[in-house]
């Protein structure tokens, strides 16, 4: 859950920000340069596909990624948020800001793998999860499977004593996680483990993550192996 909300707010931010930095610089240009009424008008209509553009990279540099799905689905909250504040409000800087940074909001969220889907392995297979199958190869240890669903798997390294290491599959490039992070071509992987597990067991996974299929096999979520 705190990985949802914070990728929500870094989205709000990353609009507020890319569309700010447009309406100021079409501010300065307005006051410093010697423009008539169509420059002027062409400008305003800039802001939103301007906008549009630079939020990508913010949102990029805010770790949500992939960052053009939200940048492009925000636009269309955006649009028809700024033409009915122009119908029946007062387009003032506070008004636009919540405008576009509930718009960034919302597309961030909507676009985000929502975890939560209880499904069996022996149901639907890898594709539930669509992110690779990885695994670590740490001897004495098992495999016990918390939360599948489209764009996520999460599980637990369990020894035969003491503390367990969870390990959450998300897709490449995912930002705003926490723990250990391994970033790879075909997916991103958060290790996260408490106090009492030796830093070595947390490096052991994530310098032996592969794909390992087979420890998932009929397994269903919440049962180990």
């Amino acid at each position: 859950m705190m990985v949802i909300l914070r990728r929500t707010a870094a989205g709000a931010a990353a609009g507020v920000l890319a569309y700010g930095l447009v309406v100021v610089a079409i501010a300065m240009i307005a006051q410093f340069g010697d423009l008539n009424l169509y420059w002027v008008i062409f400008l305003v209509y800039a802001v939103v596909p301007v906008g549009a553009i630079l939020t990508w990279p913010a949102l990029w540099a805010l770790r949500v990624r992939p960052a053009w799905r939200p940048a492009a689905v925000g636009l269309l909250p955006v649009m028809t948020g700024g033409f009915l504040l122009s119908e029946f409000g007062e387009p003032e800087p506070l008004s636009l800001a919540l405008i576009v940074g509930g718009s960034y909001a919302v597309a961030v969220l909507a676009t985000t793998p929502a975890p939560g889907a209880r499904l069996t392995w022996w149901r639907t297979g890898a594709a539930a999860a669509r992110v690779p199958l990885l695994a670590p190869d740490l001897a004495g240890h098992r495999i016990e499977v918390v939360d599948v669903s489209p764009g996520l798997l999460h599980y637990r390294v369990v020894p035969a004593a003491g503390p367990a290491v969870e390990v959450t599959i998300w897709p490449p490039g995912f930002g705003g996680l926490e723990g250990r992070i391994v970033e790879r071509h075909d997916a991103t992987v958060a290790i996260t483990a408490g106090p009492d597990v030796p830093e070595t067991v947390v490096e052991t996974i994530a310098a032996t993550l592969a794909p390992r299929p087979h420890l998932f096999q009929g397994d269903s979520v919440g049962k180990g192996r």
